[in-house]
């Protein structure tokens, strides 16, 4: 079936709708309410290692409890799991209001990260039934169109919610009514997943015995979840490529705006442009991969996405370089609208890339994991990608301080080049 015709079919589907609007709406609300939260926490500390236990608040969560999310999502009503994340998000969201009182800015902020750690908890059980839910709601060759779609409305929520709706309603209205809009997001979401069609059950509210022993078969189907992966080579190159994706973005945007303003020589205000540019990228991408994906095999996709990613960051770091010497003659203000313009071509193709990784390997590990695995993989993968994600947020601008922007930014582009070049390796080996 045509790409085209695919898509039609799918957004035909209205169960498979609902899940979608309700993904739309989730992730444009989860997006307004960081940008409220790290807004918030600076204007509160005027501290940029305040603004980072933010996000840290919402990445450590997913290393501790995604594995045990994973066998509780397996093991229940996936639909009772995406209602019920829903409503307790919009609750938590609710108690943001403290932030808004006359209160100590040590309490508000201490009540801002556990209030970040207690939500961030709750999407750990969210997002693998999610995911997992997919494959229930699509034919096995419309997977591929789906995810895309997914996809695109998970990079078009970050660009509505955090450059565009967050923003917007910070400056037009305050902290409470935003608070107020969010949280009713939420339970338009729930209200959304409350429609879907009866989804298989898994049995662990109506299986027996004490607490040890559901903690035992707990650890046990942890277990088989290693077993699987281990054993799966494909799984495990999937999930690893989706972490390693999510890793660099963090880095990316933990040294964006140093390497604008202090290797390429660029106002900080051109981040926008930047952005924008990585956005449309992705948005090309996610539309193209469902149109080659039967053409061409979801593993070499992957390689070639590693490979534009890693040549894309390269030429971030040395573009500001390389045009010094080609451009020595021309005037600065030139020479700077043209830096801007490549940097901005690099990062659509950063984007292009990073779609052309995450929506195979997504596809790859619901096609591979059966049904009674699928929401224990999908923990792992964004277990992984959150763990991989924590040494970069501490340690990337530190190492940039040590031995230069410009070295760091290299070593990620060739280190990625690298990864994509070696899976291709690989499988030539295989076919030789």
């Amino acid at each position: 079936m045509p790409g085209d015709a695919i898509h039609f079919a799918i957004l035909r589907n209205r169960p498979f709708l609902l899940l979608w609007s309700a993904q739309a709406i989730s992730q444009t609300a989860q997006n307004v309410i960081t940008f409220a939260l790290l807004i918030e926490v600076g204007q509160i500390s005027h501290s940029s290692m305040q603004a980072s236990l933010v996000v840290l608040s919402f990445i450590v969560p997913a290393v501790v409890f995604g594995p045990v999310a994973g066998v509780f999502v397996d093991r229940s009503d996936k639909r009772k799991v995406l209602m019920v994340t829903n409503f307790l998000r919009a609750a938590t969201v609710l108690a943001y209001i403290v932030a808004d009182l006359a209160l100590p800015a040590s309490i508000i902020l201490l009540t801002i990260y556990l209030l970040s750690v207690a939500f961030s908890t709750i999407s750990q059980f969210f997002a693998p039934a999610e995911a997992a839910t997919i494959p229930l709601l699509v034919e096995r060759e419309q997977l591929a169109a789906a995810n895309s779609l997914f996809g695109l409305t998970f990079t078009s929520s970050q660009l509505v919610g955090f450059a565009l709706l967050g923003p917007l309603l910070i400056k037009l209205t305050t902290l409470r009514f935003l608070v107020v809009v969010v949280a009713s997001l939420y339970l338009v979401c729930t209200l959304l997943v409350a429609s879907l069609p009866a989804l298989p059950q898994g049995a662990w509210m109506v299986e027996r015995g004490n607490l040890f022993i559901r903690l035992r078969r707990a650890w046990g189907e942890i277990y088989e979840l290693w077993v699987f992966v281990t054993r799966e080579a494909a799984v495990a190159a999937a999930i690893i490529d989706f972490g390693v994706v999510a890793s660099i973005f963090l880095m990316l945007g933990t040294l964006g705006v140093g390497l604008l303003t202090r290797v390429i020589g660029l106002p900080a205000s051109d981040l926008s442009y930047v952005l924008a540019s990585g956005g449309i990228g992705t948005l090309l991408g996610l539309l193209l991969v469902p149109r080659v994906l039967g053409i061409v095999d979801g593993r070499t996709l992957i390689d070639v996405g590693l490979g534009a990613m890693g040549v894309a960051i390269l030429g971030m770091a040395g573009v500001h370089t390389i045009l010094n010497v080609l451009l020595s003659g021309v005037a600065p203000e030139s020479r700077a609208t043209l830096t801007l313009v490549i940097v901005m071509f690099l990062a659509t193709g950063l984007g292009v890339g990073s779609a052309l990784v995450s929506v195979p390997a997504q596809t790859l590990l619901q096609q591979w994991s059966p049904a009674s695995l699928r929401g224990r993989v999908f923990a792992a993968l964004f277990t992984l990608s959150s763990a991989l994600a924590i040494l970069p947020v501490f340690f990337s601008g530190a190492l940039a301080d040590i031995i230069g922007l410009q070295k760091v930014m290299a070593l990620i582009g060739l280190s990625t080049i690298a990864l994509g070049a070696r899976g291709c390796y690989s499988r030539m080996l295989e076919r030789s």
